[in-house]
């Protein structure tokens, strides 16, 4: 197992290896969403689906634990992110409309979702 100060090393050498199921692979395994973030422009042209979800996932976490308006237009800018993927505009839909039941007491929420369309 690498330590930690050569993992950046070791996500670039799977992505030059153009091993990107192992990359998508270990990126799923880690807890935040920065590494999807970087590797996102080579991982959805080959698993679209997969990075939709790995996004959907996250920011519905996220949705648990936020209660700040920088937060929520964080969240909005990756319902967003999830729309562009095949599917994605239902589901980016299908969780704005859950948050909008679940969480219909956090006004700021519900303004950027309404100021994003959704």
């Amino acid at each position: 197992m690498a330590s930690k100060s050569t993992w950046g090393v070791h996500y670039k050498l799977l992505e030059n290896e153009k091993m990107y199921e192992q990359l998508l692979k270990e990126i799923k395994e880690h807890p935040g969403i920065y590494l999807m973030d970087q590797y996102e422009g080579v991982l959805k042209k080959y698993f679209p689906e997969e990075v939709r979800d790995i996004y959907a996932d996250y920011v519905e976490r996220w949705a648990e634990r936020t209660s700040d308006r920088k937060s929520y237009q964080g969240q909005v800018m990756y319902l967003k992110k999830i729309a562009k993927y095949p599917g994605g505009r239902e589901l980016a839909g299908k969780i704005a409309a859950g948050w909008k039941l679940k969480y219909r007491r956090r006004p700021a929420m519900m303004d950027e979702l309404r100021k994003a369309g959704f």
